[in-house]
């Protein structure tokens, strides 16, 4: 890697990243989304805040969120990050990821560590890093996320765990399932605008399904979510599946619905999250 100025570093961090795969609609958190960019878009609000956490259960869609947040801040003009730590265990590791991720140099003696990143970052300016998948490395918060925020007095970081780091100063956002249809609701119109129908219908119609759904479908799609809790991993996963049974059908298996639905991933690890999400 090479070295970078303060300038050229910004410059990187407001073009998107390569090989990052589209994202597609985001349904049912879009006005998370608003919330979270009022909270750190210093262009939004002068007093934006600089640790906003996505706290929820596993499945329930902070990566997508932060994903679609990180996309959205880059897009209207701003420096942003994105950093998956998913593989990280320490605070070296946090320091080597996000590195090797925006492109900082190690020193002649072959370290980088934490200070060294800040040092780059603060040079930048006003900038956002997202630090996806930090569960477990919530003991190393304060010598991670806390050197960051000292040694960079104009950084922000927008954080997804499954639980809050503790640090001062820190805002913790909080998902809630998807919003579900009214469970005695028959008009099959109604059930449609719900936040996890629509998700449902959109990841059923990306697995090939292409006819519309029949009303007593649309019925079964409500039970459906309803069995799923809302969990937006749940339903994509049940959508996915819908290229070899229908809703109706989906829904009686639902008794041993982790086997079912892990079927359609070929993931053990993500079957096991699954497995958390919805019981």
């Amino acid at each position: 890697m090479l070295r970078v100025s303060g300038e050229a570093l910004r410059y990187r961090l407001t073009i998107a990243p390569r090989g990052r795969t589209a994202l597609g609609p985001l349904i049912g958190r879009e006005r998370d989304l608003d919330a979270l960019l009022g909270r750190l878009d210093p262009r939004a609000s002068a007093a934006s805040d600089r640790l906003v956490t996505i706290t929820g259960p596993p499945g329930g869609g902070k990566t997508t969120l932060a994903l679609h947040l990180s996309a959205r801040y880059r897009r209207d003009g701003g420096a942003c990050a994105f950093v998956d730590l998913a593989d990280a265990r320490t605070a070296d590791d946090v320091a080597l990821v996000i590195g090797r991720t925006i492109g900082i140099a190690a020193d002649e003696h072959g370290v980088l560590g934490l200070t060294q990143i800040a040092r780059a970052l603060r040079g930048a300016g006003s900038a956002l890093l997202v630090l996806d998948n930090f569960e477990q490395l919530v003991p190393f918060a304060r010598e991670s996320v806390g050197c960051l925020l000292e040694g960079a007095p104009r950084l922000s970081l927008l954080v997804t765990s499954r639980e809050r780091l503790k640090l001062e100063g820190e805002i913790v956002h909080t998902l809630a399932p998807l919003g579900l249809p009214d469970a005695a609701q028959r008009d099959p119109r109604a059930i449609l605008e719900s936040e996890a129908v629509r998700l449902f219908l959109d990841r059923r119609a990306r697995a090939g399904v292409g006819a519309l759904p029949s009303d007593d479908e649309i019925l079964a799609t409500r039970d459906l979510v309803h069995a799923l809790d809302g969990w937006p991993l749940a339903i994509e996963l049940a959508a996915a599946r819908l290229s070899v049974m229908t809703a109706r059908m989906l829904l009686g298996l639902l008794g041993d619905r982790f086997e079912v639905l892990s079927e359609a991933t070929g993931n053990e690890g993500q079957s096991r999250r699954l497995l958390v999400a919805i019981e």
